[in-house]
């Protein structure tokens, strides 16, 4: 096993990158900013795998718990101007698309690593709906059960994708994991094709948290697919293309996440 570049410890975030986050407010559609204050109101910072632990890794289990929920929203400058509607994209088969990618990039850094297979649980199990407040809270007795079935399946080491949540406690309400937005103001609209989760490495054996690191959404727009207010307004081919490039989104933003939680490998001398 070659060793992991960096010590533990939290990232720090430079004067100059701190002076560049007011950029993403100003031109982006908004999302990143909003993930980077929401995780900012929890204290987050990521946290990095130690060349200790890495003496411990041998095989990587890999699951994504992203869900099937394809988000719409449409922003303008009053409350008269807000819609959304949510759609389910099973079809999409984005959390096989997402694990396959994340188990591609371990094993070409060396890494053994596999698809963690949940059944006969399905990824909308490890959640539960509060009808109150109309909102899903991951269910925490659930999510324990990814390490016994890690374990079964010969896996040490547990990458797991979930949704961002808001800030009032670890596995709080979840918010919208992908989607298509919009937000128009004095007459100019920019819409953007968008992903946004976190990313976190377990020991199977401790349960111990090695590292995490937030997938932010990219700053790019989209400007040539009209915002519909009906999913099924959308031709099919249409929706293809929001499919490959939320897809698209999703893996740089990948790339960036284990970038954070240096879980690969230094390049060899």
């Amino acid at each position: 096993m070659r060793r992991l570049r960096h010590n533990f410890g939290r990232t720090v975030t430079s004067a100059a990158k701190r002076r560049e986050q007011p950029l993403i407010v100003k031109r982006g559609s908004g999302l990143g900013a909003l993930v980077i204050l929401m995780l900012s109101a929890l204290g987050w910072s990521s946290l990095q795998v130690t060349d200790a632990a890495a003496t411990h890794i041998s095989r990587v289990g890999v699951v994504s718990l992203l869900g099937d929920t394809f988000h719409a929203e449409h922003t303008g400058l009053t409350a008269f101007n807000q819609r959304s509607y949510d759609v389910e994209v099973p079809e999409w088969q984005i959390d096989r698309d997402v694990t396959e990618y994340l188990v591609a990039k371990l094993t070409s850094a060396n890494l053994s690593a596999g698809s963690m297979n949940i059944e006969p649980n399905r990824v909308k199990d490890f959640y539960r709906l509060w009808p109150l407040q109309q909102k899903r809270r991951m269910d925490s007795s659930k999510f324990n059960q990814l390490f016994t079935l890690a374990s079964a399946q010969g896996y040490d080491t547990l990458v797991v994708m979930i949704p961002t949540f808001e800030p009032s406690g670890l596995y709080s309400f979840v918010n919208n994991t992908y989607g298509f937005s919009e937000r128009t103001a004095l007459g100019r609209s920019n819409r953007s094709a968008w992903g946004a989760f976190i990313l976190r490495v377990f020991d199977v054996g401790t349960r111990k948290q090695l590292a995490n690191a937030a997938g932010i959404p990219a700053e790019k727009f989209d400007n040539d697919i009209e915002w519909k207010s009906n999913f099924e307004s959308y031709s099919a081919e249409e929706k293809a293309e929001l499919k490959r490039r939320i897809e698209e989104r999703l893996r740089g933003q990948i790339d960036a996440a284990f970038s954070e939680t240096h879980l690969f490998a230094a390049p060899l001398p």
